[in-house]
């Protein structure tokens, strides 16, 4: 091999080394590109994590919305878009977000609650309920179903907010007027005063798990002596645990009740 051959032969070995460098650099380089935008993508999630915490829920809207058709699959994601997606008055977007997470994880109580809400927003008292009550149990609600989502709803937006001790309370106070006929005589009337208090809590365990308690105690006092008194208490404590869209329960309830002469009865079950 002649000397400007054997010079040629060096140069394109080492033409050959500098592409594979250069290749390597390359790919390196795309590595380091793909691992960038991955982190960049956690970092816009705990970012929206904490506008969301901070109550800028539009900016924690903003920042996700475009990572919707990538990150669709992933239920953290869906759970903050959802929560912005509310929290801005989007009820719609959030009712078909807050589904899809339902689809992934049934047994979701971010999710459930979420939906809850955005059901209320959108006027559908029915669903809302059905929702709420998957996962939450309060004894002793108002009669309209209007009024008892909207205190579910109250106690669904405070999950959201990471209270996960959810209570109610409530008391009711009156006077009135017993009439009755009586035997041989006129109608009979006795005053009294009526008194009602209660309260319900609710605490979220791990895995869907929850404790529920509720007292509601009531009393009725007689102006007339010869009447008797009333008083009755009544208590529930479970364990309860979210199941797709249903909620499987068990715990103790009970009944204190006052029947004359210093005598209480006494009632309970499983």
């Amino acid at each position: 091999m002649t000397p400007t051959q054997l010079m040629q032969l060096n140069s394109d070995r080492l033409g050959a080394v500098r592409r594979r460098k250069a290749s390597i650099g390359l790919m390196v380089v795309a590595l380091l590109a793909f691992q960038g935008a991955v982190m960049a993508a956690a970092a816009d999630l705990s970012r929206a994590r904490q506008l969301v915490g901070e109550g800028r829920y539009q900016d924690a809207y903003e920042l996700l919305l475009p990572f919707e058709a990538t990150a669709k699959d992933d239920a953290a994601f869906n759970l903050l878009l959802g929560e912005a997606a509310l929290r801005t008055q989007r009820a719609e977007q959030a009712k078909t977000i807050f589904e899809r997470n339902l689809a992934l994880q049934p047994d979701s109580v971010e999710a459930h609650l979420g939906l809850g809400r955005a059901y209320l927003a959108l006027g559908d008292y029915g669903r809302a309920k059905i929702e709420f009550e998957t996962v939450l149990r309060f004894d002793d609600l108002p009669p309209d179903l209007e009024s008892q989502v909207e205190i579910y709803a109250e106690a669904a937006r405070a999950y959201a907010e990471g209270r996960r001790l959810l209570s109610r309370g409530y008391a009711i106070v009156g006077y009135g007027n017993y009439r009755v006929g009586a035997v041989g005589g006129g109608p009979r009337n006795d005053a009294f005063f009526a008194a009602r208090v209660g309260g319900s809590l609710n605490y979220e365990l791990e895995d869907s798990f929850s404790l529920d308690g509720s007292l509601d105690y009531r009393f009725r006092d007689y102006d007339n002596d010869d009447r008797r008194n009333d008083s009755d208490l009544r208590w529930n404590g479970a364990l309860s645990r979210t199941v797709g869209d249903g909620n499987w329960i068990v715990g103790l309830r009970g009944r204190v009740s006052y029947r004359g002469d210093s005598t209480y009865r006494n009632d309970f079950g499983l």
